[in-house]
């Protein structure tokens, strides 16, 4: 079966081109879509917008929709979420997130006295905390960070482009880390996920991962020595799917363990983005390389 498919691949590849990158363009029609709509790509939270965390610790058992119903009024009209704050796998508490941009004393005791009302219990001043983020701040992280992603692109195709002395080479590896960021982003928009601090670090992480089995694949191909492309490719694939799926399940099982929601974010992200990964790099990228062997040894026949 395995080598039925790996004929019918090699017979196909040009046209199996356009499924990621069809996959890609649709990506960014919905983010375009949400920033129309919200005026960013994807939803940011606190730390990336500025706004208010509030964090409460009980013991007592309520419900998050409950919470959120009564803390809601003393918040309004700003946007709430409510989360549980958990550790060493039960409650112990929740937090409290709000666009809420500089607090005055009587937002801060209406929301204090709803958060009693909702558990049913007087607050002492050491079971809670708060924490304000300013816009400014949150805004000057994101586009540092923005500009670090810029960069690490350009130095990948500069790193490429020197190590293969080709430009498809270069081109087709930053296309498919651009493919895989931009159908992440998608992906966690649909999902409703609000984006932090957190899941700008897995995206930077998710650079490195789709590095990894790029250049393995364009290793190599376009290093084989004498040997035949179809095999090269074949060991390319055999080894860039073990490292994938080695890393998946590592990030799977820390999903099911992991309860503190910053590290589950960045797991959900390397999830998705390791997913896509499969599809940018050996059904684009390898057709792209593909299609650059063939042309350069048909040049070679015809010299």
């Amino acid at each position: 079966m395995g080598e039925k498919v790996l004929n019918w691949f090699m017979l196909n590849y040009k046209k199996i081109f356009y499924i990621p990158f069809i996959i890609t363009i649709i990506s960014l029609f919905l983010l375009y879509q949400n920033y129309a709509q919200t005026g960013d790509i994807f939803a940011k939270d606190i730390s990336l917008k500025g706004g208010l965390t509030f964090t409460f610790l009980t013991d007592k058992q309520v419900e998050l929709s409950t919470i959120e119903a009564a803390l809601e009024p003393a918040l309004a009209p700003h946007e709430i979420n409510v989360r549980e704050l958990r550790s060493s796998g039960r409650s112990i508490g929740f937090i409290v997130e709000s666009d809420l941009q500089s607090p005055t004393t009587e937002n801060v005791q209406a929301l204090i006295l709803a958060a009693e009302g909702a558990i049913g219990e007087k607050l002492e001043k050491s079971k809670y905390s708060l924490e304000s983020v300013g816009s400014s701040l949150g805004e000057s992280f994101f586009q540092q960070t923005f500009n670090a992603m810029v960069i690490a692109f350009i130095f990948i195709g500069i790193v490429v482009f020197i190590i293969f002395r080709s430009l498809l080479p270069s081109f087709a590896v930053m296309l498919s880390t651009f493919s895989n960021i931009v159908t992440t982003m998608a992906v966690a928009d649909l999902m409703g996920m609000r984006i932090g601090t957190a899941g700008i670090a897995a995206f930077l992480m998710l650079i490195g991962y789709s590095i990894d089995t790029e250049i393995l694949l364009n290793t190599r191909m376009l290093k084989r020595g004498d040997e035949s492309v179809r095999d090269c490719f074949a060991s390319a694939f055999k080894t860039g799917m073990m490292m994938s799926i080695t890393t998946l399940t590592a990030v799977t099982i820390s999903l099911f363990f992991i309860q503190n929601e910053v590290i589950k974010q960045i797991m959900v992200i390397l999830l998705i983005g390791l997913l896509a990964d499969l599809f940018n790099t050996w059904l684009q990228n390898s057709s792209l390389i593909l299609w650059h062997v063939e042309r350069h040894e048909k040049k070679e026949v015809k010299a």
